[in-house]
């Protein structure tokens, strides 16, 4: 039971944060006055595009990796946005801890 995978609900409905991290900084770009994060995750979450098609049809044109899209739809996260967990871990390929591991966690805080 403690090495179990984490769980998350059949649906779609997004984990949904408090607010954002305390030291999280926004940063967004010169030109378009967005964070570089921001366009994967409005199309991973919003548009529900694969991770994969994301990363390979940037505007830029120069390709990106699946794992930096996630990266991408992690650091939404931290700014308190909304995230499917369930679509990361099964489309995006994210780790996330077991029970064991949450409780080794919150022992040593």
């Amino acid at each position: 039971p403690d090495a179990a995978p984490m769980l998350f609900s059949d649906g779609d409905d997004p984990f949904r944060p408090a607010g954002a991290w305390e030291h999280v900084v926004y940063k967004p770009n010169k030109k378009t006055g967005r964070a570089i994060w921001e366009v994967s995750y409005h199309r991973f979450e919003e548009q529900k595009e694969h991770p994969e098609t994301i990363g390979i049809t940037q505007v830029s044109g120069r390709a990106i990796l699946p794992a930096t899209v996630m990266g991408h739809v992690m650091e939404a996260l931290l700014h308190g946005r909304p995230v499917s967990l369930r679509r990361a871990r099964e489309e995006g390929g994210m780790q996330f801890p077991n029970r064991g591991q949450w409780e080794a966690l919150r022992e040593a805080a």
